[in-house]
């Protein structure tokens, strides 16, 4: 087993040099304004497998970047549609809470409400008899 990652490591050194050589002698050519020489086709193969690794790398970096943010609206979405689902649970206990009042006070009759509404009779006036509001007049005052 050690042999083989020796001899693996072995042909990664001599393709490294080779590399680097190579790299020079490009540097050097392009310092002399000439056309770099092209690599050699064990450099150029294992350039093209590095190149792919890390474009497979930043693809999957990116799917799971890509998945997170799905998770997270998801996650987001759910929890708008629990505060919704609360809201409307609220709303209908409260709509329950106002029927119910509605009822006791329809129960207890029109004498002994605690729901202040406009049944006046004389049609108008600027006053109610029985609430504190003020109809038909703009100089009334409230809570008389």
């Amino acid at each position: 087993m050690k042999a083989a990652e020796a001899e693996k490591q072995a042909k990664f050194d001599r393709l490294m040099a080779q590399f680097e050589q190579e790299l020079a002698a490009r540097d050097a050519a392009i310092w002399r304004f000439r056309l770099p020489p092209p690599f050699s086709p064990e450099v150029a193969a294992a350039l093209h497998q590095w190149e792919q690794v890390r474009a497979r790398a930043a693809a999957e970096e990116q799917r799971q970047k890509v998945e997170q943010q799905k998770q997270a609206r998801a996650a987001a979405a759910e929890e708008r549609r629990k505060a919704r689902a609360a809201a409307e649970e609220q709303r209908q206990k409260a709509e329950a809470r106002r029927a119910a009042l509605l009822e006791r006070a329809e129960a207890k009759g029109p004498d002994s409400s605690s729901i202040d509404t406009d049944t006046s009779s004389s049609g108008g006036s600027s006053s109610s008899s029985s609430g504190n509001h003020t109809h038909g007049s703009s100089g009334g005052v409230c809570g008389v």
